[in-house]
């Protein structure tokens, strides 16, 4: 995997190769919630981008994630994302740092499922809630 950085509206983009496009935003202070979101399958970030708009960036930070066409028929690879969204989050996190998943379709909901099994148990990061939209 490898990653490249640009800024794009206020979130900084990562691309991680054939897996997933990752962006983030951290305007809000780092005791504060992150939303996890996840498109759906090939999602155009200028879609996935307006789901975000749904959280304020003064009260939340946001990491987003939309997994690739070529991903969605290797079903491996959601773990894999979800693996670099953990990551992610254990980067920016304090103690007990507060997790919300919204998913987005059924690609969305894939990575969901892997990224909630991944927190499970977690000593830093508490899942709070999950928000399924179709």
């Amino acid at each position: 995997f490898f990653f490249l950085m640009s800024k794009l509206k206020g979130f900084q983009y990562l691309w991680t190769c054939h897996t997933a496009k990752l962006h983030i935003r951290m305007d809000a202070a780092p005791t504060a919630p992150v939303v996890v979101l996840l498109g759906w399958m090939g999602g155009q970030w200028k879609h996935v981008q307006k789901y975000s708009c749904l959280y304020e960036p003064s009260t939340y930070n946001v990491i987003a994630a939309t997994a690739t066409m070529r991903s969605s028929f290797m079903p491996w690879k959601y773990t894999a994302i979800a693996g670099e969204l953990l990551t992610l989050l254990e980067g920016h996190a304090h103690d007990k740092q507060i997790v919300y998943i919204h998913a987005l379709s059924n690609g969305g909901g894939f990575v969901a499922a892997q990224l909630m099994e991944a927190l499970e148990g977690h000593p830093k990061l508490h899942f709070r809630g999950l928000i399924l939209d179709s």
